[in-house]
């Protein structure tokens, strides 16, 4: 899930995943900024990330590079145990052949649902 933020009148993506247990992951931000600015760590969970960009929005990079490494690190699914990450289909999770490989190296299968419909769920 997504969600927009405003905090001092900048924009905030903030990516939340959970399981259908209810189990989370620390929220992954995208900040509107170049530089690292800790006032927007202020009060996050331990082991939130936070990444910044001057669009604020997700990129193939930042998804690639930083969230789906952070998903892996604490869902650790295996082979005897693989997972299922549903992504919407947005041409950042779904025009990116790295994700795909990372994917299928950590035992994660992808299902894309169609793009604006996450909110259906």
């Amino acid at each position: 899930m997504k969600y927009i933020l405003q905090r001092k009148e900048e924009p905030l993506l903030l990516q939340k995943c959970f399981s259908d247990t209810g189990h989370y992951i620390p929220p992954h931000l995208v900040v509107i900024r170049i530089r690292r600015n800790p006032i927007y760590e202020i009060g996050l969970p331990s082991e939130s990330i936070v990444a910044y960009h001057n669009s604020g929005w997700m990129l193939s990079n930042i998804f690639g590079d930083t969230l789906f490494p952070h998903f892996i690190k604490h869902v650790r699914p295996t082979e005897e145990s693989p997972v299922i990450l549903i992504l919407d289909g947005h041409a950042t999770h779904v025009k990116n052949l790295s994700l795909t490989e990372q994917a299928r190296q950590n035992n994660v299968h992808i299902l894309v649902i169609p793009p604006h419909t996450s909110h259906r769920f």
